[in-house]
């Protein structure tokens, strides 16, 4: 082509920031194939073309440099990173980063038919229409006033932006990829202190209610191990790609590979690393592959608590260690027994993977019941400090 769609783009972009759109150009698309681009043009949308790092800099300085007045609403269609970089120049502007659905998992197929993304597009802005909250932003800050703005469409928003779901009747928002984490009472007070002017802790709270009630019912998927290449299906033994009806509290910061136990080189390692510390005990070296296995799965449905006893120096604190790196320090929890038997103790293992108790000693549990609980998987009791009680589950 003999133009320069970014640059027409890009001087378009400071009008539709500070003027109201009527129509479909109140709708911005950031999206970086420029079939897409063109067609979205033509149908008269808001576009922002971004193909290098280069122009998305100089699209964000514009966002940040621009007071916004109008009524656009920017979507994000490009991958995550982009989206997420225009989502933080942007800040708590009226902003949708799930516009890439629009490609339904089909991005190279639609970029070369138009004609059949059309109608996808307009269902998508159709069910903005029903679903964009009505937000008012304070005139200096540019965050949302309050004081004219109500619970319900608060939530809204909150839930649109921050992709909250609710599993197990507990509210989660995205964390990256197909992994969500809890959405608790304190992150939703700290989320809306980011987005409100001189909101009060009785607002925070009441909005939280909203969007435990309007945020939609998602579960988590089950018999699938996910891994940073793939989810491993165990049903039918094979990696998956990742898609949006998938749900994880967690992703092993590890690639599979199929062949890592049968390669010559790594399968010996592993095989001489776990019968090192089970002293070459058969049934010690599969009860600690049981052990990893048993963790791998999401809600498991066994039930089962594993003690691993000893003298010092026996391995013990190696295994530990390798189970820290398998399932990565941020879903590893280290207690003693006597913090499980307490609310406040076990507050802190909420989205681990493993719990690891060690050196035991004479101390007991003062809640033996709640060893119970844990190990069933069934809800807790779990309290901070000066806060009311949760209830959470764990496995």
């Amino acid at each position: 082509m003999d133009y320069d769609i970014f640059k027409i783009c890009k001087n378009a972009l400071p009008d539709l920031l500070k003027n109201d759109q009527e129509g479909n150009s109140k709708y911005i698309f950031v999206v970086d194939v420029f079939s897409v681009a063109e067609m979205l043009l033509t149908c008269g949308y808001g576009v922002i073309f971004i193909e290098n790092d280069q122009q998305l800099r100089e699209i964000t300085t514009i966002f940040n440099s621009n007071y916004w007045s109008s009524n656009s609403i920017v979507i994000g269609c490009c991958t995550k990173n982009v989206n997420d970089t225009i989502g933080n120049s942007l800040g708590s502007r009226a902003y949708i980063s799930t516009g890439w659905k629009i490609y339904n998992n089909k991005k190279e197929y639609y970029s070369l038919n138009t004609d059949d993304l059309k109608p996808i597009v307009e269902r998508f802005v159709n069910s903005l229409n029903i679903n964009t909250p009505t937000l008012v932003y304070d005139s200096v800050t540019g965050l949302i006033n309050p004081k004219e703005t109500g619970y319900r469409e608060v939530a809204e928003y909150v839930i649109q932006k921050y992709d909250i779901v609710i599993i197990d009747d507990e509210p989660r928002k995205r964390k990256s990829g197909r992994v969500y984490e809890p959405f608790t009472p304190d992150s939703n007070n700290a989320t809306l202190i980011g987005e409100l002017n001189n909101s009060t802790r009785h607002y925070r709270n009441e909005v939280f209610e909203y969007i435990i009630t309007l945020a939609p019912k998602a579960t988590f998927t089950k018999e699938c191990i996910p891994f940073i290449n793939g989810v491993y299906n165990l049903k039918e033994q094979k990696l998956e790609e990742y898609n949006n009806n998938m749900y994880f509290s967690y992703c092993l910061p590890h690639n599979y590979s199929q062949d890592a136990l049968s390669n010559e080189v790594s399968g010996k390692i592993a095989d001489d690393f776990f019968f090192n510390i089970a002293c070459d005990d058969y049934a010690v070296y599969t009860l600690l592959l049981d052990i990893i296995a048993y963790c791998f799965i999401e809600g498991n449905p066994w039930q089962k608590t594993f003690f691993i006893y000893g003298t010092g120096g026996n391995g013990k604190g190696v295994f530990f260690e390798l189970l820290s790196k398998i399932f990565g320090k941020d879903k590893v929890e280290f207690k003693t027994w006597e913090e499980l038997g307490k609310p406040q103790g076990r507050l802190s293992i909420m989205d681990k993977m493993v719990v690891l108790c060690n050196d035991i000693n004479d101390t007991y549990v003062k809640e033996p019941q709640a060893l119970k609980t844990l190990t069933s998987c069934e809800p807790q009791t779990v309290a901070e400090l000066r806060e009311t009680r949760l209830g959470e589950k764990w496995g």
